[in-house]
């Protein structure tokens, strides 16, 4: 639960979906559509509007954190197509008790809100796609290999996409640290090493991996060989990886 509130707090502190939700409110609050244009005088509509594309972000924003850290390692078709239908599920339901509070009994039945927030639903994972492939089909980007580490960060939420600082197994999920979070993935570690080859880091014990630049130092409790990252945490060494350490100058 701590987790999914750090990584919902790192989104929100980002600027977009605040400029998307005045937009938005703005452009619909003007053409008023769905009939709440003539069913609602302008101040109700710029609330019920507001009010509306808040709750779709908030929600979109949650499921899509939600899918990420417990089906990350799902192909990527699977995942949209999971996100599609909780926020079909999810947000139909409660802008439907929305419009019916503030609007009243005339709004359309349950069904043709969900029909409504699927449609949007698609076409918003669509956008996204187009985006996403847009940024990696440029001419310059299609003659290069795949930069290190760019499979893997494409399995976590945008706003935890950062620079990769440390790789955990936990169970059947991978950890994943970022300067911009953390998140778990469904996903094996041996796959997780595999996409982060050629970036700057090593393995340094069955179930860990680490970027020398996440780097502080390293220590010795007993017989327990470990490395100090930057963010205060510590990372055990095992014996076999020790030599890793020696080359660098940690030990």
């Amino acid at each position: 639960m701590l987790q999914f509130i750090r990584e919902f707090a790192a989104a929100a502190r980002s600027p977009l979906p605040y400029l998307i939700w005045a937009a938005l409110t703005v452009v619909l609050t003007v053409s008023g559509p769905f009939d709440t244009y003539d069913s609602l005088p302008k101040p109700q509509r710029a609330l019920y509007w507001a009010a509306v594309v808040a709750i779709s972000i908030v929600i979109g924003k949650t499921i899509r954190i939600l899918v990420t850290r417990f089906a990350g390692g799902l192909p990527g078709m699977t995942r949209q197509g999971l996100i599609i239908s909780g926020v079909t599920l999810v947000l139909g339901p409660v802008i439907w008790g929305v419009s019916r509070a503030m609007i009243g009994p005339a709004v359309p039945a349950l069904p043709v809100f969900l029909y409504f927030v699927f449609v949007v639903a698609l076409g918003v994972q669509v956008i996204r796609h187009v985006i996403a492939w847009a940024q990696h089909q440029t001419p310059a980007a299609a003659a290069q290999a795949v930069p290190p580490g760019s499979r893997l960060l494409e399995r976590i939420d945008p706003a935890l996409r950062g620079n990769i600082l440390r790789l955990s197994a936990r169970n059947h999920y991978l950890e994943v640290q970022t300067d911009k979070g953390r998140v778990d993935l469904l996903l094996r570690f041996s796959d997780g090493l595999a996409e982060v080859t050629g970036l700057d880091g090593a393995q340094v014990h069955r179930s860990h991996w680490v970027a020398w630049s996440a780097v502080a130092g390293a220590g010795r409790e007993g017989n327990r060989l470990f490395l100090r990252m930057q963010d205060g945490s510590e990372v055990s060494v095992s014996r076999r990886h020790e030599a890793l350490l020696a080359e660098r100058g940690l030990i």
